[in-house]
């Protein structure tokens, strides 16, 4: 009796873990906040308020962007500045992504690589990049991410 009700107990625990990793990503319209940290770059001028481009502070650049997240496209990504990027590979295991992606830039190729990890309505994560800029020196910038679920998409 005792070896049953721990086997039952086993597969309700399999089946609870299951469960929780099926509900991963939630589709839907997404709200990303991403700092950026290049080593040895210098402090940007803050800009006017309402304006739109990266703001910086002392833990980087940062900025918002909205992503319509779906199974078919669940990298968190602004849609607008990552235009020149190809997704080269892409791991979900429940509620973590793994991806490579390439960008062409007007400098050669990047390289990048991030993990996401997506906790119900939020979602936390960390990519890195690294190529050639301008002057053809090699550069590495890591990404801090952070998302909120927002809604459904809005209609095309």
């Amino acid at each position: 009796m005792r070896v049953l009700a721990a086997g039952v107990a086993g597969l309700l625990l399999i089946t609870a873990v299951t469960a929780a990793s099926a509900e991963g990503l939630r589709e839907g319209q997404w709200e990303y906040r991403s700092t950026m940290q290049v080593p040895g770059m210098p402090a940007l001028p803050r800009l006017p308020e309402g304006l739109q481009l990266p703001q910086t502070g002392p833990q980087g650049m940062s900025m918002t962007y909205r992503h319509c997240v779906s199974a078919a496209d669940p990298v968190p990504r602004d849609p607008e500045g990552m235009r020149s990027c190809k997704t080269t590979r892409l791991d979900r295991q429940g509620n973590t992504l793994h991806w490579a992606a390439t960008c062409t830039t007007p400098y050669g190729t990047a390289e990048a690589e991030g993990q996401a990890q997506y906790q119900g309505d939020r979602m936390e994560g960390r990519m890195q990049l690294r190529g050639r800029d301008g002057r053809g020196q090699p550069f590495a910038m890591t990404q801090q991410l952070s998302g909120r679920y927002l809604g459904p998409c809005p209609a095309p």
